[in-house]
């Protein structure tokens, strides 16, 4: 690689949004012509550090509509447990768990099953009989 490689290299902010960076996310995807389907790419464009993958993360995980941060219930957290258990030794596709739960995403349901397997491995006992296998993601 020459030097001339590295001129077009993007620099990427890391970090906290801010609460305007968050309603200008939230303006811009309102603007697109496909609410469901935004060009995360021309998004970042008007974010002078931000990629698309961050913006449409931010997104996903913090700011679409109907997401809610919240603990799981009971009833929840035994559903989402049993569905890991049904696939491991492979890694479960959050996503699909988090869409048979109200106002949850892959990433709540994810930080959700590896703060349990912290939980059993630091204690070595919770609430729960028959501990889930670990799991990664």
């Amino acid at each position: 690689m020459s030097s001339k490689d590295y001129d077009c290299a993007v620099v990427v902010k890391k970090g906290r949004w801010s609460k305007m960076d968050d309603q200008r996310l939230r303006d811009l995807v309102h603007k697109e012509p496909d609410v469901t389907r935004p060009k995360w790419v021309r998004i970042a464009k008007a974010f002078k550090f931000r990629s698309g993958k961050q913006c449409r993360e931010r997104w996903e995980n913090h700011l679409k509509r109907g997401i809610k941060k919240r603990k799981f219930g009971h009833e929840e957290s035994e559903f989402i447990l049993r569905e890991v258990e049904k696939v491991y030794p492979e890694t479960p596709k959050w996503a699909n768990i988090a869409k048979q739960l109200k106002s949850a995403t892959p990433l709540m349901v994810r930080n959700h099953v590896n703060n349990f397997l912290k939980r059993v491995e630091t204690h070595g006992s919770t609430r729960r009989r028959g501990p889930v296998a670990g799991v990664n993601g």
